[in-house]
């Protein structure tokens, strides 16, 4: 900025922000020559769109009780696509996999009544109603993922032993349109998501995320610490967060694949992909993944790879989402997992995706 420009102006977006913005000035290299300053504020797609009021309880009903669970499965039955049968044996099919003794989990019903038929986690209704009457504000979606949040936390609280918690693992059934991804300012000066024109509907969610540069991710639902540089506030990752997706009959295909193996698939092949300037490192990963045979793959007419390749079973699919080296890295190990996260790296011969903020455009 020129500092002895005439007129300055400054634009800034604030639907990423809870508090109040503060317009800070420096006065002219020339004391004796005034100036003013002028805020204006324009209402944008999200002028109806508020947080949640905090007399509204988080969860309606008895406080979690206190325990040891290692595993938080949520879902919301009444998002999630599929037949009532199918969401139905879906539902039976999570809490299956959280009566395992290697899981021991407890499934979260997003959607489900308390004793009076009203909803057990109403913040969350309230956030979903307004996300739903206001497609086109991407901090709607955001204020809906905060708010699961707060129920995530309250079992963390819960489940807690000396200060820490016993918890590991969250796994969220379904897509973005059932548990949302936080939404975060790709801040990046090259490829900016709203660059990307992706095959998504307009006038929906994943069109106004795209179209106001935010990039997803799910690292947040199981974050206490959140890291704050220039400006942009980022979740660090703690427990393991992943997703079954995509409607009710895919993730009781999922969990009957991970119980039919006992949790330890022993893969054959595997697939990293890299492109421009992160191919060098998918080479270096590539060559990391011994035994399990492996090759980088790197798309040769493309500046920027937005969608990972297909996975098929057998083959674990190592990418770079967006500008994040940290998404690069998989792990192997013996050990056995809830479905859809990860364990520390050790020498083992059994590969899982990293944990990360993975992308969706549902």
């Amino acid at each position: 900025m020129d500092p002895y420009a005439t007129v300055q102006t400054i634009e800034r977006t604030t639907f990423d922000l809870d508090e109040d913005l503060y317009v800070r000035v420096v006065g002219p290299y020339n004391v004796a020559t005034p100036f003013s300053v002028t805020v204006t504020v324009t209402g944008g797609t999200c002028p109806s769109v508020h947080n949640i009021d905090g007399l509204v309880p988080t969860i309606d009903g008895p406080t979690p009780a206190a325990g040891s669970l290692l595993s938080l499965l949520l879902t919301d039955s009444g998002r999630l696509s599929g037949t009532d049968a199918e969401v139905a044996v879906a539902l039976a099919d999570l809490q299956t996999l959280a009566g395992r003794g290697d899981v021991n989990g407890v499934v979260l019903d997003l959607a489900a009544l308390n004793g009076a038929g009203d909803p057990l986690y109403p913040r969350v209704a309230l956030a979903n109603a307004q996300a739903d009457s206001n497609p086109t504000c991407p901090s709607a979606k955001n204020i809906v993922a905060k708010e699961i949040k707060q129920v995530i936390d309250a079992y963390r609280t819960s489940n807690s032993t000396g200060g820490e918690t016993t918890l590991q693992y969250l796994v969220l059934a379904g897509g973005a349109d059932v548990i949302p991804f936080f939404q975060v300012l790709d801040v990046s000066g090259l490829a900016n998501e709203r660059e990307y024109v992706a095959p998504v509907a307009p006038e929906t969610p994943s069109d106004a995320g795209l179209r106001s540069g935010l990039v997803q991710g799910q690292d947040a639902y199981g974050s206490q610490t959140n890291l704050t540089v220039a400006g942009r506030t980022l979740a660090l990752a703690e427990l393991a967060v992943g997703r079954l997706v995509n409607d009710a009959a895919d993730i009781s295909t999922a969990i009957g694949a991970y119980i039919a193996t006992n949790g330890v698939v022993a893969p054959d092949s595997s697939l990293v992909t890299g492109y421009d300037f992160v191919g060098d490192a998918a080479a270096a990963i590539a060559s990391r993944w011994k035994p399990v045979p492996s090759r980088p793959l790197k798309p040769s007419s493309s500046r920027r790879a937005k969608a990972p390749p297909a996975r098929t079973r057998g083959q674990p699919t190592n990418s770079a989402p967006h500008f994040s080296l940290a998404t690069m890295t998989s792990w192997c190990s013996p050990a056995t997992s809830a479905p859809g996260t990860s364990s520390p790296p050790t020498t083992g011969r059994i590969c899982r995706p990293a944990r990360s903020s993975s992308r969706s455009r549902t």
